[in-house]
């Protein structure tokens, strides 16, 4: 039993390090994300700022990024795999968007989620890059041409998308200084999920777990069950990662607490180490999708400098 959960638990981990062994992208940290300093500290908190209103008015989520390299990626390529990893949009319908800049490379992309490409379309944001940007960016004026672009967007999206929210209601959010919006109902909501998810998977895992004899699928199972609930509810990958760890170590000692006690009893039967699930009841699984991914589609438009 000690060696099994030795070998759980380090498979466990190889997960949770294989699932972050993209080093090239940088931390999604607001929504201005100036990897390769381009912007000094007032344009960045007001770019941010500007950004998170037009979230909080038209629940578009439009991300500024700056990165040191491209790697062996062309811009198209990151920026898809970036948005996607990111999860930018998600919360909104796919109504995401990114503005990359990758110095380096001297190459510019707007990347446009699949629920903005109706409002902001692919030679739409090719004239933004080549009338707006690129100008300023052959110039070395990074900072104005980022400045510019974000403005141009805003108006356009701000021209096309139904406003429901008057400037009035707009003020009396608050906004946090990395430009996420701050609703405690939500987070109260979410956090009350993931608490009865909790108890559910610890339940049903111990039982499972005590009642099958390849410890490792079982742990396996429990785990990624949890991974999925935890973020399908938060959206936050690594926090959801150390919750569904923490959730398989608790269910190791359920289980082992059931095997002293002689049986937990139920409508579980063994056939050959399979199990069976009795009384009418039944058991599927289905795939997901973890991480990124969803939110891009690849449109939008690049440039050059």
């Amino acid at each position: 039993m000690k060696l099994d959960k030795i070998t759980v638990i380090c498979a466990l981990i190889l997960i949770c390090f294989s699932s972050f062994a993209n080093p090239k992208f940088p931390g999604l940290t607001g929504q201005v994300v100036d990897q390769a300093k381009l912007l000094s500290p007032s344009t960045k908190k007001s770019l941010t700022l500007q950004l998170a209103k037009h979230r909080l008015l038209t629940t578009n989520h439009i991300v500024v990024v700056t990165v040191n390299s491209l790697g062996s990626d062309t811009i198209e390529q990151y920026g898809l795999k970036l948005g996607n990893y990111w999860g930018i949009g998600r919360q909104s319908s796919n109504r995401g968007l990114l503005l990359l800049v990758a110095p380096k490379e001297r190459k510019v992309r707007i990347e446009v989620g699949l629920g903005l490409e109706a409002y902001l379309s692919n030679s739409k944001a090719q004239s933004i890059i080549d009338r707006v940007i690129l100008p300023k960016f052959k110039a070395n004026n990074y900072e104005q041409g980022i400045i510019h672009a974000v403005n141009s967007i805003i108006l356009h999206l701000e021209s096309k998308v139904n406003v429901d929210k008057t400037i009035a209601e707009l003020d009396t959010k608050k906004v946090s200084d990395d430009g996420f919006n701050i609703n405690p109902d939500s987070f109260n909501v979410k956090v009350a999920l993931i608490m009865i998810s909790f108890i559910i998977i610890l339940i049903v895992g111990g039982f499972y777990v005590y009642q099958v004899r390849s410890h490792f699928y079982a742990y396996l199972t429990v785990f990624l069950t949890s991974l999925a609930a935890y973020y399908l509810i938060s959206l936050y990958f690594f926090l959801s990662i150390l919750g569904a760890m923490l959730t398989v170590v608790l269910v190791m000692f359920v289980a082992g607490a059931g095997g002293k006690g002689g049986g937990m009893g139920g409508g579980y039967r063994h056939y050959h180490g399979h199990m069976a699930i009795g009384a009418g009841a039944g058991y599927s699984s289905g795939g997901g999708s973890f991480g990124g991914g969803g939110s891009f589609g690849g449109g939008g438009a690049s440039g050059g400098w």
